[in-house]
């Protein structure tokens, strides 16, 4: 066997040991240069495809990881839908989890199908946090002998995670191929982070006052209105209203009854709790009468709450109570005037 010296290009045998001239020494030396430049040629050659590839891997990467490991906007969407079908399914008195849990999956896999797999996981990470900061429900409840507000928050908190779980197993079979999952999924439960048009209407109970004469009687109402909700808590409302009402004096016997007309275009504040809202609106109002066509500008204020079921279709509906006081100025022969108003008020919001 030769020694690790290399072997001249075209020789068989190893340069010797002593060479006084030190040309086969010059030769070896020319020789190591030779195969150790092919070597390095070679090595390139076969390399270069795979630093191609990695070339235009390096290119695609931080779009394809900002895709696939982050959707933090997703997350929220489906975390509010996740918090806002629980809610709807206890204010529905749950009681067997089994059932509770197979009755709220379809609403469930509809959030879930729609978002994608990196907002499915973070916001089952969570809905896990949650669970381990509320604590256990179980123990709280044999602790305190009774069901406090600790342990609905952490049973709360516990079917949350185990529906979404459950929804998340399912999710790979029971999502249609027809419906993609969406980057930035907002919610379906919700309007948040989105303009929504809705309809209201409902009827209300009438107590005017005008000249230092009292009348009472009822009327209703329609208004549309348009919107945009910051969040989960806030919604900012414009709105267009038109209603009427016969009203008749209380200190006679008469049994003439006046009719008003009342355009309103109020400004409308709601907080959100879930599925619970409070609003509180004020804005310009206007008053008409049947025997008077000549308008009394004035301004309203008013107050509200409602309850929202789950979306139906592309609609979300709700149903509430409202109060409100109205004044006019004088105008059109008529002294100032004043309404308040209480009833029943019901709608939907729908988002294009």
């Amino acid at each position: 066997m030769t020694s690790p010296r290399a072997l001249l290009p075209g020789g068989n045998e190893a340069c010797p040991r002593h060479d006084p001239a030190g040309r086969c020494r010059l030769r070896c030396r020319d020789g190591r240069l030779l195969v150790v430049a092919a070597a390095v040629c070679l090595a390139w050659s076969l390399n270069a495809p795979s630093a191609k590839a990695e070339t235009a891997l390096s290119k695609t990467a931080p779009a394809a990881a900002s895709e696939v490991h982050s959707d933090p906007e997703g997350a929220l969407g489906l975390l509010s839908d996740l918090e806002r079908i629980v809610d709807a399914e206890e204010y529905d008195q749950w009681f067997t989890d089994r059932h509770a849990y197979e009755t709220i999956l379809p609403n469930l896999l509809r959030s879930v199908c729609q978002a994608t797999q990196a907002a499915r996981e973070e916001a089952l990470r969570v809905a896990e946090a949650r669970v381990h900061s509320s604590g256990n429900a179980r123990a709280l409840f044999e602790q305190a002998g009774e069901v406090t507000e600790e342990v609905e928050s952490a049973l709360h908190h516990e079917r949350e995670y185990e529906a979404l779980r459950r929804a998340l197993k399912r999710a790979p079979t029971e999502c249609p191929f027809w419906s993609p999952p969406e980057p930035g999924f907002l919610g379906r439960q919700t309007t948040r982070k989105r303009f929504a048009f809705g309809i209201e209407t409902g009827g209300t109970a009438l107590l005017g006052f005008a000249g230092g004469e009292a009348s009472i009687g009822g009327g209703g109402g329609v208004r549309f209105l348009a919107s945009y909700r910051v969040n989960d808590r806030f919604t900012f409302l414009g709105a267009y209203q038109y209603s009427a009402g016969g009203v008749t004096r209380l200190d006679t016997a008469s049994s003439e009854v006046t009719i008003n007309y009342f355009v309103t275009l109020p400004l409308v504040v709601r907080f959100h709790d879930l599925a619970w809202h409070y609003e509180l609106e004020a804005g310009y109002a206007q008053l008409r009468q049947t025997s008077n066509r000549v308008p009394s500008h004035g301004f309203r204020v008013g107050t509200g709450i409602g309850y929202s079921t789950l979306r139906v279709r592309t609609i979300i509906p709700w149903v509430g109570f409202i109060a409100a006081a109205e004044h006019f100025f004088p105008g059109g022969d008529r002294p100032p005037m004043q309404f308040i108003r209480l009833g029943a008020r019901g709608g939907f919001f729908w988002d294009p």
